[in-house]
């Protein structure tokens, strides 16, 4: 049987990515129970304080270039720190996986809104629609891409005991 630890990533990410589209922000008590789960998954699987090590580095990693990106007005700050603590997740071995896979979707679903708010402005009464906001849901793109690698990574041994 899967232990509830393991399934926490999973249904946290996708609130998160839920959230995100409900309320275009990402908590960061949200990042930070995400990170917990992880040191709480990590003990439950015996993971030594030498490989926590290295996820923390690869999380601490993405969080600075998730802020660079949020310097530069790419991504929120949001989904920096949900980068970030996805990455404390994926570790050094399967980030590039996850980080190719995030930018993949999120592209798909710039395109996609960009496709809907040129069909929305092609309506009869477009007149009256609100100006379309720039912002773009990434967290979406993150939770679709975590849910994509977790179970092919690391954790898919755990998740078969």
């Amino acid at each position: 049987m899967t232990h509830p630890l393991l399934l926490s990533f999973p249904a946290l990410i996708v609130f998160a990515g839920s959230y995100d589209i409900l309320c275009k922000t990402i908590s960061n008590r949200l990042c930070a129970v995400i990170a917990l789960a992880f040191l709480a998954a990590a003990a439950w699987i015996g993971m030594d304080a030498a490989e926590i090590a290295l996820h923390v580095s690869c999380a601490a990693a993405m969080l600075a270039a998730g802020f660079a990106l949020f310097a530069a007005g790419w991504i929120g700050g949001g989904d920096a720190k949900l980068f970030a603590a996805a990455a404390l997740w994926f570790g050094w071995g399967e980030i590039a996986d996850y980080a190719t896979l995030s930018a993949i979707i999120g592209g798909g679903l710039a395109l996609c809104i960009i496709a809907l708010r040129v069909a929305a402005h092609s309506l009869p009464l477009a007149a009256f629609l609100p100006a379309p906001k720039p912002e773009l849901p990434y967290g979406v793109a993150l939770a679709l891409a975590a849910l994509v690698v977790y179970p092919h990574g690391q954790w898919a041994a755990a998740l078969a005991v």
